[in-house]
């Protein structure tokens, strides 16, 4: 395997720069990757290093009053999924299915076993 430099810090930024806060690749940033890597380019070229650092971090400012804050302790799923729900209520179903299906046998067994009793006793006699 061949032995690369390290990355720069552009190369670096430039690398993460389609993940979110979350780690998530942002589709909105993929997208407009290459315009923010020319207008950086751009910037930098025409007022120096500080120029790109204040637009990445105007940019980054801008970006997180933008978008939504995810609360990492809430119960609420920022992205709006209802599998937690469905889980437990799928869960439940299936508890409360055995449940009547143990009970009902029971009863099932316990009327079957005095109907048995009861007929035994009509047909019984010192013979049998």
């Amino acid at each position: 395997m061949a032995k690369r430099p390290p990355l720069t810090a552009d190369e670096a930024t430039e690398l993460f720069s389609e993940l979110d806060d979350s780690g998530v690749v942002d589709p909105m940033r993929a997208r407009d990757a290459s315009r923010r890597r020319a207008v950086r380019d751009k910037s930098r070229e025409e007022g120096g290093v500080e120029a790109g650092n204040k637009l990445e971090s105007d940019h980054r400012r801008s970006r997180r009053a933008r978008q939504a804050q995810v609360d990492p302790l809430s119960a609420d799923d920022p992205s709006g999924s209802k599998v937690g729900q469905t889980i437990t209520r799928t869960a439940l179903i299936c508890i409360i299915g055995v449940l009547v299906f143990v009970v009902g046998m029971q009863v099932v067994y316990g009327v079957n076993r005095r109907l048995n009793t009861a007929n035994l006793s009509d047909r019984a006699n010192v013979e049998t």
